[in-house]
């Protein structure tokens, strides 16, 4: 394969069955990614000076300030970010289920991050919370924090936002990133919160066991050169690499035609759950007003897809394995 030839990287409509996006070149997607223009631009000469004084002049990296191990939450501080709503509010009211749902997660970062200093934990609601339209710059102030690198006892190192996108921006998300190590939770209703805090409680504390299993779950279509270079550029060698560097490990490998939705659905909560799983397949991308677009928006396409040659006619949910297809005990 060559900078010419042809990539279609974007995953399948699932409406049509057709590609999302009309192929790229590696050449052509290359210049997207960095915002460079081809090299006959004029542009390119100063676009390339303007790099070099930047990383000639780039300062320190920005995250935890010096000395704090990240790895220790009893020196990086563990808190949760919620929007900030008025009292007595229908809004106030679901997000003190969330936090009562949430509440055996909280109480185990409690225990993890206030072993040295009770200022490592914190649960930014009320007052303390989000607020509309707020910016990054002013909400870390707000909370008595500044640009620079993170110091744990002003504001936590590690964060977690409970909240949808409409209630804290993925941009605000993004940009305090930047400083902390950010997360984000949004389920649709309270009882996925708990199934969620129960689920991290039980593997951090030693209530679920999940043995040392690697496993590779590598899809390779029919006449579908993404998923066949995919498989042996890339499942494939890291298999072959991994299996010596991980004596204790057992590596199993699912690829072509034992890729399929049944054997991810095994390994996503069924009977043969590893402890970790890496998937390598095209992803499917639903229409706009599609009723399928909310529950099944970007779910992992299976070996199971004949291909987009012998397939050309919306997807059926028995290619693919969705978030709907993930049971709450997984």
């Amino acid at each position: 394969m060559d900078s010419s030839d042809p990539l279609f990287f974007n995953g399948i409509n699932a409406s049509t069955g057709a590609y999302l996006f009309p192929p790229v070149t590696a050449e052509s997607l290359a210049r997207e990614l960095t915002g460079e223009p081809p090299p006959e631009d004029p542009r390119s000469d100063h676009l390339a000076e303007l790099k070099d004084r930047v990383e000639n002049k780039r300062t320190a990296h920005y995250g935890v300030k010096s000395g704090i191990d990240v790895k220790n939450l009893g020196q990086t501080g563990w808190a949760a970010v919620f929007p900030a709503y008025r009292p007595d509010t229908p809004e106030a009211k679901l997000q003190d289920e969330i936090a009562e749902a949430l509440m055996p997660l909280f109480q185990l970062r409690r225990e993890q991050a206030t072993a040295n200093d009770e200022r490592l934990f914190k649960l930014y609601r009320g007052i303390d919370g989000y607020r509309p339209n707020e910016t990054k710059q002013k909400y870390l102030a707000r909370l008595g924090a500044g640009p620079g690198p993170a110091d744990p006892i002003k504001v936590p190192y590690y964060l977690l936002i409970v909240a949808g996108p409409d209630e804290l921006p993925y941009s605000v998300q993004f940009q305090l990133d930047v400083q902390y190590a950010v997360g984000r939770i949004h389920f649709d209703t309270v009882a996925a919160y708990a199934d969620y805090a129960r689920s991290v409680v039980a593997a951090e504390t030693g209530g679920l066991q999940i043995s040392r299993e690697l496993a590779l779950f590598g899809v390779a279509n029919s006449d579908d050169p993404a998923t066949r270079l995919s498989a042996e550029n890339l499942v494939a060698p890291l298999a072959d690499l991994l299996v010596p560097s991980l004596p204790d490990w057992k590596i199993t490998r699912y690829e072509g035609a034992h890729a399929t939705k049944a054997n991810l659905a095994r390994l996503l909560g069924g009977d043969a759950t590893p402890a970790l799983l890496f998937t390598a397949s095209h992803g499917a991308g639903f229409d706009r007003g599609d009723a399928r677009q909310r529950s099944h928006q970007g779910a992992l396409l299976c070996q199971d897809w004949p291909g987009p040659v012998a397939w050309k006619k919306p997807l059926t949910p028995d290619f693919y394995y969705a978030g709907e297809d993930v049971q709450a005990t997984a």
